[in-house]
Formats: structure tokens, C-alpha cells, sequence
């Protein structure tokens, strides 16, 4: 029920779905009462109704809304074992990539759960042979088996989970199953590395940008399980980079290792572009990004950078609205020294651009649903920012609406 709309009626979806047989193969659809569908789709009409096919000689497994035909949420029962035929097998790519998310999230909502409890971690083993298939798999382009290869994020894992959000420990859940991953497959995510190697002048073809998407998709999964030979792939191919492209990508794919080279390239990326403003902002975003130990501790430090301004809201965003979007573990540090840098930028801000500062201050909106400690970090800079004399119309307006949840 809705204001207006206590009662709701049914909606027409148009709903693709497909039978899919035990070689992956797609079965007839031969649909009682309708007969065989030259198109696999049916209509959703009425608020119940059931759908009875015919001729199946094998227990199919459901393909259901291919392609996102209709933008609703399903409730499936399928079985893990379903779930990973699908992300190995299904025709249909959209619902091959949905499979994959949904088993990653599981499998890194099933390691938290063992590593709070102190449990034996759960194995990636099914996931990696779904994903060896895959890679392996010549019908489908290099663009969506990087796509393959990328995991739910981390604000993905906080969000599913809901409540009592240990950031730290999905950190640590998502990189137990990366580095599995990466380990089952190190000799596939290696082989990538020479067969998407650039050949000739940069073209930006779709071909070659979903060859440089696998190229630096595999190279992040490696990073996980063999950082010593992901350090050196990513220099080696930083030192010949002819396109941003591959400067970008093997720079991120190096921000998860602790290790001097990671600082040093960074470093080397700032020095070749200093005078490309747009590329300075990349860098601080970059640095933003990065999830070890001491991340508020860096974040205001390079406040203090010369090219770094307060009055400049790109390079804001760069920075603090890097850190606050793309580095939940840092950002929601158990210390709460991320909520307080972030809370004193905002406060800066606010008597600079309030308008910056007001959507600095939506780094916090979902600090409701971590576990207390964080919650009282996060909910005191809150309550410090609001209670500010002359604090903007702007900032207050969304840190009272952010308190209030």
C-alpha cells in the first residue's frame, strides 16, 4: 500500500524466459494451451497464474526475466548448484552476470559470517570452475568476461546485510573469496595477460575496449592472490603505457597491495601529468581509493598537498568524495578518525560552498546501518556538524535529514 493507492492492481510484464538443458542448450518452449512461443516470452497479466510446458525431456534449469525484459525483483528458490550452472552456462548474458553477483554475495556474506565466528572460511571452488567456463567460453566478447570477473562491492555486501555493518569484516570476507578466486585461476588470469596485450596504435573500438576491461579485470583478480606478479605485470605495462586507459587500469588494479611500488606509481603518475588538471583530479581520487590501514590518517594529508584546494570542488570530490563513496573501510574506520576528517572538511566547507558541503555531507547517509561502535563514531560528528552556530541552510538541511534516518 501506497498514499493514494491502498489497493494495488496487477501490472502487465512482459516476462523473456528460457529452459535451459543440461549442456547449456536452449530448450523448446512448448506452452499448453498456447503451443509452441517463436518468441520466449510470455505476459504477466493477472496478479496469480500458472504456466505449464510441454515436451521437456530433461529437468531444465529456469532462465527467468532474460535480459532484464522487466524491471522487477524476483523471488526465486533456485539452488546454489542451479545458480552456478547459470553463471557458467546460460545463453543468456544478463542473467549468466546475475547468477555470478548473487553467488559472490553469499559466498562473501557466508566468510564474514566465518571469520566473525571464527569458523573454517568456506571454499570458492564452484564459483572458480563456473567462472573457468566462462573465460573459456569463445562465444562471448572479452568485455563481459571482465565483467565476470568483478565481484560485488563492498557498499553491495554493507547494503545486502542491512544492519550491524562491520566494515572491516567485509573487507576481509571480499578479499578471502578474491584471493581464492584468484588462486584457482592464476594460470587462466595469467594467459590473459599476453593474449590481450596492445598491438599497434590505441582504437577506441569496442573490441579493444572490452580487450583492455578483460585485460585489467584479470590483473585486479590477480593482484589478490600473487601480488608480487600483479606489482610486476602493472609496472612493466605502466612503464610502456601508450593510452590512459592502461595507466588507469593498472594503477587501480595495484591500490589493494600494501607495497612500496604502489606508492611509488602513484607518485610516478602525478609527476607525468602535474600540469593536466583533470588528471591531478584522478590522482587524489586514485589515492582516495586506496583500503589499508591509516586511510583517514592519508586522506588528510594530501589536504595539505599544494595542488590540493578546498575552494576547487572537483578536487573535493576527487578526495572526499572518493573516500566516502569508494573506500567503506576506511571512510567507517572502528577509530571513527574517517567520520571526523570528513565532518571537519564538511565544516570548512560550509563556510567556503555550502552547496559542496552539503553533498560532502551525504557520505553519511547510510552510517544507520553499521554496527554500534561505528554508529556512535558516525552519529557524534553528525550531531557536532548540525549543532554548528551559522551552519548553512544547505549542510543542515542534510545532516538533519541524515540523523533523523
Amino acid at each position: 500500500p501506497t498514499p493514494g493507492q491502498a489497493e494495488k492492481q496487477p501490472m502487465h510484464i512482459p516476462f523473456k524466459l528460457g529452459l535451459v538443458g543440461p549442456s547449456g542448450e536452449d530448450m523448446a518452449l512448448d506452452l499448453e494451451g498456447v503451443g509452441s512461443l517463436n518468441t520466449p516470452l510470455i505476459e504477466l497479466t493477472e496478479e496469480k497464474r500458472s504456466f505449464r510446458f510441454r515436451n521437456v525431456p530433461n529437468r531444465p534449469v529456469l532462465s527467468l526475466n532474460r535480459g532484464f525484459s522487466a524491471p522487477v525483483i524476483l523471488q526465486e528458490n533456485k539452488t546454489p548448484e542451479d545458480q552456478l550452472f547459470l553463471m557458467g552456462r546460460d545463453r543468456d548474458t544478463f542473467n549468466r552476470w546475475e547468477a555470478g553477483q548473487s553467488l559472490a554475495k553469499n559466498l562473501i556474506i557466508s566468510s564474514l559470517a566465518s571469520l566473525r565466528d571464527n569458523l573454517p572460511l568456506p571454499q570458492a571452488k564452484g564459483y572458480a570452475e563456473a567462472l573457468q567456463n566462462t573465460l573459456g567460453d569463445n562465444t562471448l566478447d572479452a568485455a563481459f568476461k571482465g565483467l565476470m570477473l568483478g565481484l560485488p562491492t563492498e557498499a553491495d555486501i554493507a547494503a545486502a546485510l542491512a544492519r550491524d555493518v562491520d566494515t572491516d569484516l567485509v573487507r576481509q570476507a571480499r578479499d578471502h573469496v578474491r584471493s581464492e578466486l584468484a588462486t584457482a585461476l592464476k594460470e587462466k588470469l595469467l594467459a590473459i595477460w599476453p593474449e590481450t596485450e596492445e598491438r599497434g596504435a590505441y582504437v577506441p573500438s569496442p573490441e579493444d575496449t572490452g580487450r583492455r576491461s578483460l585485460r585489467y579485470a584479470a590483473l585486479g583478480l590477480l593482484a589478490a592472490g600473487a601480488p608480487d606478479i600483479a606489482i610486476d605485470l602493472g609496472q612493466r605495462d605502466l612503464a610502456s603505457a601508450s593510452n590512459m586507459t592502461a595507466e588507469i587500469g593498472a594503477l587501480t588494479a595495484m591500490l589493494g597491495i600494501e607495497a612500496p611500488e604502489t606508492h611509488l606509481e602513484l607518485e610516478k603518475f602525478y609527476a607525468r601529468h602535474a600540469r593536466d588538471h583533470l588528471l591531478v583530479d584522478k590522482w587524489f581520487a586514485l589515492n582516495s581509493y586506496i583500503p589499508t590501514a591509516g586511510a583517514a590518517a592519508r586522506i588528510e594529508k594530501l589536504m595539505g598537498h599544494p595542488d590540493f584546494r578546498l575552494s576547487t570542488p572537483n578536487r573535493v570530490y576527487a578526495l572526499i568524495g572518493g573516500f566516502t563513496s569508494m573506500n567503506l573501510s576506511g571512510f567507517n574506520a572502528a577509530d571513527g578518525e574517517g567520520y571526523r576528517v570528513v565532518a571537519d572538511t564538511i565544516l570548512k566547507l560550509d563556510l567556503i560552498n555550502p552547496q559542496v558541503a552539503a553533498r560532502m555531507a551525504t557520505g553519511f547517509r547510510s552510517w544507520r546501518i553499521l554496527n554500534e561502535v561505528r554508529r556512535k563514531a558516525a552519529s557524534g560528528q553528525l550531531e557536532r556538524i548540525v549543532a554548528t552556530p551559522n551552519l548553512s541552510r544547505d549542510t543542515f538541511e542534510i545532516i538533519s535529514r541524515t540523523l533523523k534516518g
